[in-house]
C-alpha cells in the first residue's frame, strides 16, 4: 500500500470517528500471424491523390511493423505463402472479391472489407465508391491488424509478432454523420498555434501529421481560429500549403473569425461594430479566401458575454451567406451559438442573442456550442445555466432548416482540467451520450472543440472520432480497442479500470457536484466572481469556511471532506491496479500504460491535496469556534502534508510526464516565447510545470491570502481583448 493510501485511509478513519459494438467481427478469434513475412498492397495506378496519399501512408506504417517487407504495386504478385495480399479499390473488383454493384450502392464515404480466396491464396479486399471511402477502409484494416492512431505525433504500430488478423472478414461501413471534425482552439496557447498560425515553414510537418491523424481516424474536417496578431502576409502561403495538403488527403478545412468579436485577439471581418460595413466585409472575405477555405465559422457578439447590435448581426450573416454563394460558391459559413447567458436581442422579441441565426439566410449554418464535460441532457451549472436542455432543443428544432453542426468540448483549458492538470476521460462518456442523441436526430455533423492532447487528452478525441463515424458504438468500445494493445489479460484490466473511473467521475464530479474542489481558480475566475461571472462551478472557498458558523462547518465536514478522501483513495487504487500491469504488457505499449498511470495518479494527488487543505481549514475554524476535536495543531499537520509532501509528489509526476510530451517543451510549457500569438504570455500547461494551482490554494488556506491578484500570471485586460 502506497504512503498516500495509508495516510488517507487513516484520515478517513479519523474523520469518520469525529464526524457527526466495435464492428461485424466481434466474435471472430484473432489469428496470430507468426509466419507473416510480408504484405503486398495491390491498387490501381489511378493518379488519384487522395487514395495515393493513403496508400503511401499505409505502406510506411506497414513497413515499420514488417521491417520494410511491405510493397505497393498495381498487379497481384506471385503466390507466396508468407505474403498477405490486400486488393484495394478497383483491384478488389477486378479479382472478384466484390461485385461493382456492392460498391456503387454505398455511402460515398463508406467502404467494404472482405477476405476471400483468389487463385488459391487468401486475400483481403478493401473498396469504397470514392477514393476517400477506400482510404477509410484501408485505415480500418490497419486497425484490425493491431495499429492504433491515438495521437497526431504518436501512433501505436506493433511489431510483426503482435499483428493479428480476423480469419474471416465480410462487412460494410458508412458514417453516422456527414461532417466529422475537430476545432483546434488556437485562441488558447496550445502547441498547434506554432504550426497552424506560425510563419516558419519548418513547422509545417506538424500540421501535416495532424491532417494525417484525422484521415486515419475517418475525420473529414478541421478548423482553427485566426487571430489578428498573426503575421498575415507571411502566414498566408503556409496556410495555403496546409489547405493543399488537407485537400490532397480528403479533408476539408475551415477558419474561425469574428464579425466584431474582439475577445482574445480574434480576427474580425467587420471593422466598425455599429455600422454595416458591407464593402469591408466582402473585401475581408476575399482576403481570407486567398487560402481556399471550405468553411468559415464566425463568432457572434462582441465577446462571449457581450452581445452586438442584433439587427446588424443578422444583416452581417445575410451578407456573408449571399456573398459566399455568389463569389465563393465552394465555401459555406456558419455562426457559433454559444451557451453563455444574459444576452438578448431586443428587436427580435428579446430572444437569446445567440439564437439570432433563426432570422438569417438559411444558407448560414449554426454551431450549437456546449462547454466542459457536461452533456446536452444532464445538469450543467456553468455560464449561468442549470442545464443545456435549451441548446438541445434549439439544435434539434433547427435540423433541416439550415446546416447544423454540434460543437461540444473535450477539454476546458481555463483552470478546469488539463491546466491543473486533471485526467478527465469523463468527456468520452458525455460526448458519447450527445453523439447518440444528435446522430439519431439526423444532424449534419459534429465538430469537436479540442485544446491539447497531453495528460491522456488524446483518449477522448480519439474516441470521439470513432463515435462520430459510428454512433451505434457503446461508450466502452474504444476502451476495449485501447485495451487490445496491452494483451488479453492486461488489456481487459486497463479497460475495466477506465470504465470504472469514468463512471465514477460522472457520479462524483457531475451528479454530486464535486468538480470545483479539484479544479482550480485564478485571478480571472475570482475577479469574475466579484461581478457575478462564473464560467465553471465555484467551490465553497477557504475564505467562506473561515467565516462559517458551526452549522455550516459541520455540514461541510460531513459532506465534502469524506468525498474528497473517497476520491483520493479511489484514484490511488486504480493507479495501483495499473502499476501491477507493468510487467505484463508488451514493451511497445509500456509508454501508453505509463501515461495512464501518471494521469490517474495526478488525480489521486489532486484530491488528496484538496482534502488536506480543506481539512486543515476546518480544523482551524473549528478551533476558533471552540469545537471539540478541532485544533490548530491538527490543522498544521494537514497543511504540512499538503504543502511539503503531496504537492512535491505531484511535481514529480509532472516532471516524469514532461519527459514524454510529444511536442517541443516550449510549445506546451513555455513563457513569453516568440511563437505565441495568443493573448496569453504563457503556454497552456505552463501552470502544470510550476504546479501553480497547488501553491496558490496553499497560500489561501494556510496564509489566508484571499487577494484575487495573488500569484496572478495573467495580463488581465490584454487577455480579454
Amino acid at each position: 500500500m502506497s504512503r498516500l493510501v495509508t495516510l488517507l485511509a487513516a484520515a478517513l478513519i479519523a474523520l469518520t470517528l469525529c464526524a457527526c459494438d466495435d464492428g461485424a467481427d466481434d466474435g471472430d478469434q484473432l489469428l496470430e500471424l507468426d509466419d507473416l513475412a510480408a504484405v503486398a498492397l495491390v491498387a490501381p495506378q489511378s493518379g488519384d491523390g487522395v487514395l495515393q496519399s493513403a496508400l503511401d501512408d499505409a505502406l510506411l506504417l506497414l513497413s515499420e511493423s514488417l521491417a520494410d517487407n511491405a510493397s505497393l504495386s498495381d498487379s497481384l504478385p506471385a503466390a507466396d505463402g508468407s505474403r498477405l495480399c490486400v486488393l484495394i479499390g478497383e483491384r478488389a473488383v477486378d479479382f472478384g472479391v466484390f461485385r461493382q454493384d456492392e460498391i456503387d450502392g454505398l455511402n460515398p464515404q463508406g467502404f467494404r472489407l472482405r477476405s476471400a480466396n483468389v487463385d488459391g491464396r487468401q486475400v483481403v479486399g478493401v473498396a469504397g465508391p470514392t477514393s476517400i471511402g477506400t482510404a477509410y477502409g484501408l485505415y480500418e484494416l490497419l486497425e484490425r491488424i493491431g495499429l492504433r492512431f491515438f495521437h497526431p505525433e504518436q501512433s501505436y504500430v506493433p511489431p510483426v509478432d503482435l499483428l493479428a488478423w480476423p480469419p474471416t472478414l465480410d462487412e460494410q461501413q458508412s458514417p453516422s454523420m456527414e461532417r466529422r471534425g475537430f476545432h483546434i482552439h488556437t485562441m488558447h496557447p496550445i502547441e498547434a498555434i506554432s504550426f497552424l498560425l506560425g510563419t516558419d515553414e519548418a513547422d509545417l510537418p506538424y500540421a501535416f501529421r495532424w491532417i494525417d491523424w484525422c484521415v486515419r481516424n475517418k475525420i473529414n474536417y478541421v478548423q482553427w481560429e485566426l487571430l489578428r496578431t498573426v503575421d498575415f502576409d507571411n502566414w498566408l502561403p503556409l496556410a495555403a500549403q496546409i489547405a493543399e495538403y488537407a485537400h490532397l488527403r480528403g479533408v476539408k478545412i475551415g477558419i474561425v473569425v469574428g464579425f466584431v468579436f474582439s475577445q482574445q485577439k480574434s480576427y474580425m471581418i467587420v471593422p466598425r461594430p455599429r455600422e454595416l460595413c458591407a464593402d469591408e466585409l466582402r473585401s475581408n472575405i476575399d482576403e481570407l479566401m486567398q487560402v481556399p477555405w471550405d468553411h468559415i465559422n464566425i463568432e457572434m457578439g462582441g465577446s462571449e458575454f457581450v452581445e452586438a447590435d442584433d439587427e446588424l448581426t443578422v444583416a452581417w450573416m445575410d451578407l456573408t451567406a449571399e456573398y459566399l454563394a455568389q463569389r465563393w460558391p465552394g465555401t459555406d459559413a456558419s455562426v457559433k451559438v454559444h451557451c453563455s447567458t444574459g444576452q438578448t436581442a431586443e428587436h427580435y422579441g428579446d430572444i437569446n442573442f445567440n439564437f439570432l441565426a433563426k432570422f438569417a439566410d438559411p444558407r448560414m449554418g449554426v454551431y450549437p456550442h456546449t462547454v466542459m464535460f457536461y452533456d446536452l441532457e444532464g445538469k450543467a451549472d456553468v455560464y449561468g445555466n442549470q442545464d443545456f436542455l435549451y441548446m438541445r432543443d434549439f439544435l434539434i428544432e433547427t435540423i433541416g432548416q439550415r446546416p447544423v453542426y454540434y460543437y461540444p468540448e473535450t477539454a476546458y483549458w481555463c483552470t478546469f482540467d488539463i491546466d491543473v492538470p486533471l485526467f478527465m476521460p469523463l468527456y468520452l462518456y458525455t460526448r458519447w451520450k450527445d453523439t447518440v442523441l444528435i446522430a439519431g436526430a439526423k444532424i449534419d455533423g459534429q465538430v469537436v472543440f479540442t485544446t491539447g492532447h497531453e495528460w491522456g487528452y488524446w483518449l477522448q478525441d480519439w474516441a470521439l472520432a470513432r463515435f462520430s463515424w459510428d454512433a451505434s458504438l457503446d461508450w466502452t468500445d474504444p476502451l476495449v480497442d485501447l485495451g487490445q494493445i496491452f494483451g488479453t489479460q492486461a488489456g481487459v484490466e486497463v479497460g475495466q479500470v477506465l470504465t470504472e473511473l469514468i463512471s465514477y467521475q460522472q457520479s462524483t464530479l457531475i451528479d454530486r457536484g464535486l468538480i470545483p474542489y479539484i479544479a482550480a481558480e485564478d485571478a480571472l475566475d475570482e475577479l469574475g466572481w466579484l461581478v457575478g461571472i462564473l464560467t465553471h462551478p465555484k467551490p465553497i472557498t477557504f475564505q467562506e469556511l473561515y467565516n462559517a458558523d458551526r452549522t455550516q462547518l459541520a455540514g461541510f465536514e460531513q459532506q465534502i471532506l469524506p468525498a474528497l478522501i473517497e476520491m483520493a483513495l479511489s484514484y490511488e487504487a486504480w493507479t495501483e491496479r495499473l502499476v501491477q500491469l507493468r510487467t505484463q504488457v508488451p514493451e511497445q505499449t509500456l509508454p501508453w500504460l505509463e501515461e495512464l498511470i501518471d494521469s490517474v495518479r495526478i488525480n489521486a494527488l489532486r484530491c488528496a491535496h484538496s482534502y488536506r487543505l480543506y481539512a486543515g481549514v476546518c480544523q482551524m475554524r473549528g478551533a476558533e469556534l471552540g469545537l471539540a476535536d478541532h485544533s490548530a495543531d491538527q490543522a498544521y499537520v494537514h497543511f504540512a502534508e499538503a504543502r511539503d509532501d503531496i504537492k512535491w509528489q505531484a511535481a514529480g509526476v509532472v516532471r516524469k510526464r514532461e519527459a514524454a510530451y510529444r511536442y517541443p517543451f516550449e510549445w506546451s510549457s513555455g513563457w513569453d516565447e516568440p511563437g505565441n500569438v495568443t493573448s496569453y504570455p504563457f503556454r497552456y500547461i505552463w501552470t502544470v510545470h510550476h504546479v501553480i494551482f497547488y501553491t496558490r490554494r496553499e497560500a489561501q488556506a494556510i496564509e489566508r491570502n484571499f487577494d484575487p491578484l495573488y500569484m496572478n500570471f495573467h495580463s488581465l485586460l490584454q487577455e480579454i481583448i
